[in-house]
């Protein structure tokens, strides 16, 4: 079995080569063959402009025979939206953390996800909405 490794820091001060080591262990001990390993250091997990990240991408979008391997779900992306179109394309393991759900469980939490994002939108509107009908009772008084 073919694998990548992905390893993502958000600063510059935690080294990624733990991460990285314990992914090779990971691979070793499941029989998986790595062919790249992809590093992101010093990058927020939902910056989708991370050098490495996008290499990874475009790794997938060739060959959809691969695992990617990462320390954790949110070594990848900070984004469950972004893992979920990864996982769309390959399986994704993890050394930590929860696995990653498949396809149809990975709908429904985008179908939550979206739901939620929507409701926090609204409530937003909601509050500013008040928050300015407050301020304009305020300048009448």
């Amino acid at each position: 079995m073919k694998a990548f490794i992905y390893a993502r820091t958000s600063t510059n001060h935690t080294d990624p080569q733990d991460q990285v080591t314990a992914c090779k262990k990971y691979a070793e001990q499941n029989g998986y063959e790595v062919s790249e390993i992809f590093i992101d250091a010093g990058f927020s997990g939902l910056n989708k402009e991370r050098p490495s990240y996008q290499k990874l991408l475009n790794s997938l979008n060739d060959s959809n025979d691969y695992t990617v391997i990462a320390y954790s779900p949110g070594s990848i992306s900070r984004d469950m939206a972004d893992i979920m179109d990864i996982r769309r394309k390959c399986h994704i393991k993890t050394v930590t953390g929860p696995e990653i759900p498949d396809e149809k469980m990975m709908d429904i939490m985008l179908h939550a996800s979206i739901a939620l994002k929507e409701l926090e939108s609204n409530l937003e509107k909601d509050h500013d909405a008040t928050w300015k009908d407050e301020l304009d009772s305020d300048d009448e008084s």
